[in-house]
């Protein structure tokens, strides 16, 4: 149990990133790992040198050190080291044991993660170029891409972010040396890795989970993978319709608790949290907020994003809508009264702390 116990931290951050269903033994480790299992002084562990530089590099406290940080920061900037091609940095900070060291590779990792951050950018640019030359794509069911232009390394990044803005899946392909690499993501339930099995005999190597998988395949066979998977999916979409229901529906209700917006606070956050950790298998709680009125707008990235506010809410509480500034603006300018369904959290930044509901979903309630 000892050995548990010390390297529960480093299986945390694997679980969370991995997508790893969060039931069982697996639950039971995050919580460990995130000093949730009742053994910490105050529900705080102590972390390895290297684990404690990485997050006062990545301004996260220690006692704050749940799924979202896992997934969103720590797992990221550990991931970007073998996305970039330095794996070795990422273990040598793991295993330092010296805190100067340790700071000095926290730092060096941080900065890498940038540099991963910005090719993430420039092949979304490239993505978005390609589709608007090519706009039948998104007309598809399923969003294949493949440009030869696109740099490796974020591959599974880019993907997810695609299928979040089409609201489909997505199989996102890159050059990578002398074979193309690839990430499928899922949306709407779809088992994405059984997909892959369809065209099984296509690829050199293919592996995942049904809500994420990978691939490398040999360049001459990516038009056979499109039109094998174009096929397939369309097919088992018409069937599912043939039996009198939807494509991927869904099992779970569309949001856990409504409330009022003056609901929303510190108190309410405390409480959600002790259901931690988050994940597949123990989805965060959706939260709505039925009829409001969005206010007080403030866009980012030329538009891309939102912050704003609702009547009721208190003022230190932002709402944020990521890759929705548009429809925000548009919602505002007609004054129109929205349900927004999304999630409580804490946004860190330089050091401080913001409470922010996260807009995942919208709807017109007028």
């Amino acid at each position: 149990m000892e050995f548990v116990r010390k390297h529960a931290d480093i299986a945390a951050i694997g679980i969370v990133t991995d997508l790893v269903p969060l039931v069982g033994e697996n639950r039971a480790l995050v919580r460990l790992g995130m000093g949730q299992a009742g053994f910490e002084r105050r529900g705080r562990r102590e972390y390895r040198p290297g684990y404690q530089a990485l997050l006062e590099a990545l301004s996260v406290p220690a006692e704050r050190v749940l799924s979202r940080e896992l997934g969103w920061s720590v797992g990221p900037s550990l991931n970007a080291a073998g996305r970039m091609g330095n794996t070795r940095l990422a273990l040598n900070l793991l295993l330092a044991r010296e805190a100067d060291e340790a700071r000095r590779l926290a730092t060096e990792l941080v900065k890498l993660n940038e540099e991963r951050k910005k090719r993430t950018r420039r092949n979304e640019e490239r993505v978005e170029r390609h589709f608007a030359e090519h706009p039948a794509r998104l007309a598809q069911p399923l969003i294949f891409c493949y440009h030869p232009e696109l740099e490796p390394g974020v591959s599974g990044i880019v993907a997810a972010r695609l299928t979040e803005k089409y609201r489909k899946p997505v199989v996102y392909v890159n050059p990578d040396g002398e074979y193309a690499r690839g990430s499928a993501r899922t949306w709407d339930g779809v088992n994405v890795l059984g997909l892959l099995e369809q065209a099984a005999d296509l690829f050199i190597q293919f592996g995942g989970h049904p809500e994420a998988a990978g691939f490398s395949i040999a360049f001459d066979r990516l038009d056979q993978l499109e039109q094998i998977l174009l096929e397939r999916f369309t097919a088992s979409i018409e069937t599912m319709r043939a039996q009198g229901r939807e494509a991927n529906q869904q099992s779970t209700a569309v949001y856990h608790l409504e409330l009022r917006p003056e609901r929303l606070g510190y108190r309410l956050l405390r409480e959600l949290e002790l259901l931690e950790p988050f994940g597949p298998g123990n989805p965060e709680p959706i939260l709505l907020l039925r009829k409001v009125r969005p206010v007080n707008p403030r866009y980012m990235t030329n538009g891309e994003h939102a912050r704003f506010s609702v009547a009721g809410a208190p003022a230190f509480v932002d709402l944020i809508a990521w890759r929705r500034g548009r429809e925000i603006e548009t919602a505002i300018a007609e004054g129109a009264v929205l349900n927004l369904y999304g999630c409580l959290e804490l946004s860190w930044f330089a050091g401080r702390a913001r409470l922010q509901f996260r807009v995942d979903r919208l709807e017109r309630a007028d």
